[in-house]
């Protein structure tokens, strides 16, 4: 959270619009209910770390991403009223998995 409240508008814009390019890379429903995201995030090293830097970060940019390409209706309370993040462990790199469910109004 720290650096994407210190960098640069074009910084965060930039990578803002790779996360939305590479989600073009998938096929995903367009989803018209109530929404939960599970967030599955993994290290490429054991370092101790401040998960919500990382998932507030990811999940900014992924919902943007999500809501710009039509997928969700938006990402506001009224239809994302819920999300679970988790550590996945060690990995070859860093990187944030997601799946999307459908949840009862």
């Amino acid at each position: 959270m720290n650096w994407y409240r210190n960098a640069h508008f074009q910084v965060s814009n930039k990578i803002k619009k790779q996360v939305s390019e590479y989600l073009l890379k998938y096929t995903f429903p367009k989803y018209t209910n109530k929404i939960r995201i599970d967030f599955i995030l993994y290290f490429k090293d054991n370092r101790r770390r401040d998960v919500s830097n990382f998932e507030s970060i990811a999940n900014k940019f992924i919902l943007d991403a999500l809501v710009e390409r039509g997928i969700i209706l938006d990402d506001d309370f009224k239809h994302y009223p819920e999300y679970t993040v988790k550590y996945g462990g060690k990995a070859d790199i860093n990187a944030i998995t997601f799946q999307i469910t459908e949840i009862d109004n």
